[in-house]
């Protein structure tokens, strides 16, 4: 997402999720549907939303990426992390949730889930005093 700046800082409190998909976590189960249909369709190269799909993940991808190097810099993250496989990690953890919460949105807490992911997450990848 051009001009977004994300800090590791940025992922904690409640805002926190916004960040990561754009707004997407609190709009409605279809519209999230809607989106991973088509990512699904456009996955075999030449359909018109293709490139939109290419760009929608390697801009989420650089998004956080960009925050955890961030986080490394400010010496809140482990120097040892390869940022742009755990980045990969993450997004594919909040699609995989996506994918699941329209499907049965009553079973599936997509923003608590997420929360517990990232809070454990947070605890293995911090910096060591």
């Amino acid at each position: 997402m051009p001009g977004v700046q994300l800090r590791v800082s940025d992922l904690r409190g409640p805002e926190r999720h916004r960040y990561l998909h754009h707004g997407r976590l609190s709009g409605a189960a279809w519209l999230v549907q809607l989106s991973h249909v088509l990512a699904a369709e456009s996955g075999g190269g030449d359909h018109p939303a293709a490139e939109y799909s290419r760009r929608h993940f390697m801009e989420a991808r650089t998004l956080v990426r960009t925050a955890l190097e961030a986080g490394i810099a400010d010496g809140e993250l482990r120097e040892d992390l390869d940022c742009g496989l755990l980045a990969t990690q993450i997004v594919a953890v909040m699609e995989g949730l996506e994918n699941q919460w329209p499907a049965d949105p009553g079973q599936v807490d997509l923003v608590g889930v997420f929360h517990a992911y990232t809070r454990d997450l947070r605890e293995w990848i911090r910096a060591t005093p």
